[in-house]
């Protein structure tokens, strides 16, 4: 079975953005069950995002285009990178200072769990842009 990057994208972007809303809700209503949701849906959306970044790096279409269409391709390259950076971060915080999410607010990590969802929208604006240059 042949992976398409525009199928793929989805099976990360749908879990980070839930992520980030369910650790909010999570984090303002202190419930055990809304908070493992979040860390659920951030391990998948993780996963869904790395498969996303290696199948959008064998695409091949696009390294022909003109100067336009290979900054937005750029665009969309370095912000891909830095969300499976960040989404990777909060991974790694969730897996080790779990305990402390139901006790405390954690501001930093809420920040940055609002900043993925950001760079999710950054992200699928270039990725249409370039879509729409193809055709």
């Amino acid at each position: 079975m042949k992976l398409r990057h525009a199928k793929v994208v989805y099976w990360g972007v749908i879990p980070t953005v839930l992520s980030a809303v369910v650790t909010l809700l999570g984090t303002l209503l202190r419930v055990p069950a809304v908070h493992f949701l979040g860390k659920c849906a951030l391990f998948i959306g993780l996963t869904g995002l790395i498969l996303a970044l290696a199948t959008g790096f064998k695409l091949k279409g696009f390294q022909k285009g003109n100067a336009q269409v290979q900054a937005i391709l750029q665009k969309h390259k370095r912000l891909s990178i830095i969300l499976v950076g960040i989404v990777f971060f909060l991974t790694l915080v969730r897996l080790l200072a779990e305990p402390l999410f139901l006790k405390t607010i954690h501001p930093p990590y809420l920040v940055l769990s609002i900043i993925s969802v950001g760079l999710v929208l950054a992200v699928r604006y270039f990725g249409s842009q370039l879509t729409l240059s193809k055709k």
